[in-house]
Parts: structure tokens; C-alpha cells; sequence
């Protein structure tokens, strides 16, 4: 009897085991989430509230009404409830991890980085470290640096400032005055346009644990995002960081007037220091940012980033040097000047318009690391691989040619994450289909009552609806996720999108319409045009299967 007892005991442990994990894993994320959307709005007694309560809802309450139901169903076929439980809570929850990190791999990784600490009482754990470095290896996110900060360098280049020589002549005096320093406006003015962005994709590690369901969703492969300077204009050479550019096998830059660069080859990477040396065709069309001395500068210096931070290029931010770190033989400045995911790889400029480091890692807002420009100097000194096989071209992308709100009016952010939803599908969409037909569209309908089913019609055939099914669910959740949290109205509202995929300019409309009592009765009807009363025609054949 012991024996014939042991497998279901052990399989039990395992599911038990798994589903805790996912569930933790996932609902330090959401937490996340909810401090990064709301943090600043609810304070730190709000944000534990909201999001232990969106932690319960999202992450324990729907899989297991969930499971219930699927008990009930199987009830006939005596199921084993602890094996169907857990199944369907660790399966929730790995797919809500999937659908944060995959699709918004951005928000999540800052998100985890800045607000690991969200739940009361873990600031001085390691769930803090824990969260900062898994979201700093988040495809695309600046990676947390290891370890403990070392001891402070010299606060200043050595000696100090020279004294006034009183034997001068005026004219003298005046010619030995170091120049005054810039203003923002003239540091922008002189140095944004040696900035470049850094546009990046990489194929989905098959070894990555989520890789697979990542390939059902149809992303084999993970777009990034970083920064870069010209120091070279003649011979083409960009600085950047290692990691925006670690496992890509295709690759663009792009500069401030909007031109797309390549191809690019990685001449030298530094992955000791997080450095990488490009070249690629610059013909002299770009100014050259200068790189100051070796030696850090003082505490209390200015300095100035220009990047893409959380993909919005050549943002200009402003801050001190709070301290000289030294991690593990690699030489930083800590630097309140504020950077985020996609400013990795940008210069810090000190008030003359020099770089004094390269932007690399944020631990938390006003705590921030670049990596002093000694190294640079090192970098720039080293052997290159001149014969290095140039990256493959960066693949056309889309572009959304057109977005309006119909209905209650929205938060900027509010209405960036129906934009981001509605691409989303329209991207998807178009891996669905061989061949886009003129006017093709897809209407879509979400509730936002957590654990209901959306509702999709496409003018491209039944075969968009089935490929689209499972993607459409996952996309529904957070939209409910952030109804749940307050952050959209309780009437329904409309988006109308219209998406370009830049490969062959075809071009797909997408009519997404959030919450009210039931969908439209013509999902393919611009938002706004009069709806007649919805036929059970129209509603056997548009909705989605109910879980």
C-alpha cells in the first residue's frame, strides 16, 4: 500500500512545489506593477494595499475559481482536486509571468528594479536584491550591477585648483581662465547629435525557461533597446554598452534626424567593464562627443545623460556625482542623474561637454552607475577584431499610423497601454495571416471582469480568430489587471488603431473596445457608427471559447 502511494504523494510535492514558485515569482511582479503604475498616486501604505490585493485577485483568486470550475467539469471523471489545483495555479501564474516579461519586458524590468521593495518590511531583505536582479536580466533591461559597493576613490583629480597668479597682467589672467561652464541648453545643443540609439533583436534562448511558451505566443525572437556615442566620426567607431548588444544577431542605429545605420560590426567587447566598441558606416556625418581625462571627477560635479530612456530618444537629465565605486575591478561613478532601461550605453557628460563615463545600471530612482570613462580610454586602446562578420540588418518593424479614444477620456499612460494592447494584436495578427487583404480588419471586445473571455471578429477569415485565441486572452489581463487597480474608467470605451508593417506597407485597422455589459453587436464597425441590437448570429460566431 505504501508503495502505490508514493507516486501521487511525491507528483503532489512537485505541483505543490512549482506552483508556489510561480505564484511567488508572479506576485512579486504584479506588486511591482502596481507600485510602478500607481506608487507616486497611493504612497507606501496604498501601494501594499493595491497591490496585495491585486496579487490575491490576479495571482491566487482567478486560478483557483478557475480550477474549481474545471473540477466541476471533470466531475464525472473523478479528478484528483490537489493535482488539478495546483496544475492550473502554477500554469496561471507562469503564463502571467510570460506575458509581463515577453510582451512589456520593459515596464517589468523597471518595475522590478525601482519597486522590489513594494511589499512593507522587505526594503532591508534580499527580496529587493533578488527582484533588482531578476529584472536586470530581462531581455532588453540595464542589468543590475553584483555585489556590494566598494570603498570611495579620491573625490578629485589629484591637486587642486590653481591659485591666482597676482603678478599677471589682466590680459594674462584672462587668457589662463578656464572657459565657463555650459548651460543645458548648450550642452544639448552641442552634444545630442553625436548620440545614437542602438536598435537590437536577439531569438529566444531555447534554453530559457519560458522559451517555449514565449514561441507558442509567436515572439521567437526579443527586440532591445540601448544608447551610444560617436567617438570616432571618420572611422565610424560608437560606443556602447556589452550588454545592449549580448546575443543580438541583428542590429540598426539610429541618429537624432532619424536615419538607420548599418550594417554594424562589434569590433571589440569588454564584457569585464560592460563596454562594446561598433563601427559602422558614419562617413563623418555625425560630431564626435570628447572623452575627458582619465581620473574621476569630484563629488558634487554636474552631469548631464542624453539616452532613450524607457525608449523615449535623446532625453536630456540632469544630476550629481555622488560618489566614485569601485565593483569587482570595475571603476563607476554613482550619479543621481537619472537613467532608466534604454539609456544603457549613453554618454554622462560632465559641464564642458566631456564624457566622463558611459550609463549602464539604475538600482532605485536617484541611485545610478556609469562606468568611468578610464575604461573607455582602455576600450579605445585595445586589440580589434577588424575582420569581425558585420550584424544582419535589423528587419522592418511597424509603425502605428493612427490611434483615437472614443469614450471617457484617459490618462496619457492609460492610453499608451490600450495602444500598446492594440499593436500587440495587430502584430500578432499579421503573423496569422500569408497575405494581408486590402481593408483587413480585426475588432476585439475585453471585459474587464477578471476571468471573462474576450470577443474577436476578423474580416481576414476564421484562421486569424484560432490563431489568435490564446494571444488574446493573455492580452486581456492586464487591461483587467488595471481596471482591478482603478486605472480605467467603468464605461466602456473604444480605441481605434491603424498599424503599417513596414516590410510591405500592408496595413491592418484594429477597433479595440474595453468593458460594458456585452460587446458591440458589429465588432467590425469604426467606433463611434451606430450599433443595431447584437443577433445570436453575431455572438456564436465572434465569441472565444469561455475557460
Amino acid at each position: 500500500m505504501a508503495e502505490s502511494a508514493t507516486p501521487p504523494v511525491i507528483r503532489t510535492l512537485v505541483l505543490a512545489t512549482l506552483a508556489l514558485l510561480f505564484l511567488l515569482l508572479a506576485g512579486q511582479l504584479v506588486g511591482a506593477r502596481v507600485a510602478l503604475s500607481a506608487g507616486s498616486d497611493l504612497g507606501a501604505t496604498g501601494v501594499a494595499v493595491a497591490g496585495g490585493v491585486a496579487v490575491l485577485a490576479v495571482c491566487l483568486v482567478v486560478p483557483l475559481s478557475l480550477a474549481a470550475r474545471l473540477i466541476g467539469a471533470l466531475a464525472a471523471r473523478s479528478p484528483h482536486r490537489p493535482t488539478v489545483t495546483l496544475s492550473v495555479l502554477g500554469a496561471w501564474n507562469l503564463g502571467l509571468l510570460a506575458l509581463m516579461l515577453g510582451v512589456f519586458p520593459t515596464r517589468s524590468a523597471e518595475a522590478l528594479q525601482a519597486h522590489g521593495d513594494w511589499l512593507p518590511g522587505t526594503s532591508e531583505t534580499p527580496v529587493a536584491t533578488l527582484s533588482a536582479w531578476l529584472g536586470a536580466r530581462v531581455p532588453g533591461a540595464a542589468p543590475v550591477v553584483d555585489g556590494e559597493p566598494g570603498g570611495e576613490e579620491p573625490a578629485g583629480p589629484e591637486g587642486g585648483a590653481e591659485e591666482p597668479d597676482e603678478g599677471k597682467a589682466p590680459e594674462e589672467a584672462a587668457a589662463a581662465a578656464p572657459p565657463p561652464p555650459w548651460t543645458p541648453e548648450q550642452l544639448f545643443a552641442q552634444r545630442a547629435d553625436s548620440v545614437v540609439v542602438v536598435h537590437t533583436r536577439q531569438p529566444v534562448d531555447p534554453s530559457h525557461p519560458l522559451a517555449e511558451l514565449l514561441r507558442g505566443m509567436g515572439m521567437d525572437a526579443v527586440e532591445g533597446q540601448g544608447s551610444g556615442f560617436v567617438v570616432d566620426a571618420e572611422a565610424g567607431l560608437v560606443v556602447t554598452n556589452e550588454h545592449v548588444l549580448s546575443g543580438a544577431t541583428e542590429a540598426v542605429v539610429q541618429t537624432r534626424d532619424g536615419r538607420r545605420l548599418g550594417p554594424v560590426r562589434v569590433l571589440r567587447l569588454d564584457a569585464a567593464n560592460d563596454l562594446a566598441l561598433l563601427e559602422l558606416p558614419l562617413g563623418g556625418s555625425l560630431p564626435e562627443a570628447p572623452l575627458a581625462d582619465p581620473g574621476a571627477h569630484g563629488v558634487g560635479a554636474r552631469t548631464w545623460a542624453i539616452g532613450a530612456p524607457l525608449g523615449l530618444e535623446h532625453s536630456l537629465t540632469e544630476g550629481i556625482v555622488s560618489g566614485h565605486r569601485d565593483v569587482q575591478g570595475t571603476r563607476f561613478l554613482q550619479m543621481q542623474t537619472t537613467i532608466a532601461p534604454g539609456s544603457s550605453g549613453g554618454p554622462l557628460f560632465d559641464d564642458h561637454g566631456r564624457v566622463v563615463g558611459v550609463s549602464t545600471a539604475t538600482r532605485s530612482p536617484g541611485l545610478n552607475l556609469a562606468v568611468q570613462v578610464d575604461h573607455v580610454h582602455e576600450l579605445l586602446a585595445g586589440e580589434r577584431d577588424t575582420e569581425a562578420t558585420p550584424l544582419a540588418a535589423l528587419a522592418p518593424g511597424y509603425v502605428l499610423d493612427r490611434l483615437v479614444v472614443h469614450g471617457a477620456e484617459l490618462r496619457p499612460t492609460s492610453r499608451q497601454g490600450l495602444a500598446d494592447v492594440g499593436e500587440l494584436l495587430a502584430r500578432r495578427s499579421f503573423t496569422c495571416l500569408d497575405a494581408v487583404p486590402t481593408g483587413a480588419m480585426v475588432g476585439v471586445w475585453v471585459p474587464l471582469e477578471l476571468g471573462q473571455s474576450p470577443v474577436l471578429r476578423s474580416s481576414a477569415g476564421d484562421g486569424v480568430q484560432a490563431c489568435l485565441d490564446q494571444d488574446l486572452r493573455l492580452a486581456a489581463v492586464p487591461l483587467q489587471l488595471a481596471a482591478a487597480q482603478g486605472q480605467l474608467p467603468a464605461e466602456a470605451l473604444a480605441l481605434e488603431l491603424s498599424v503599417r508593417r513596414e516590410a510591405d506597407d500592408a496595413v491592418l485597422a484594429v477597433f479595440l473596445h474595453v468593458g460594458g455589459a456585452a460587446a458591440p453587436a458589429d465588432l467590425l464597425a469604426p467606433p463611434g457608427a451606430p450599433q443595431a441590437g447584437r443577433s445570436d448570429q453575431d455572438q456564436s460566431a465572434s465569441s472565444t471559447s469561455s475557460p
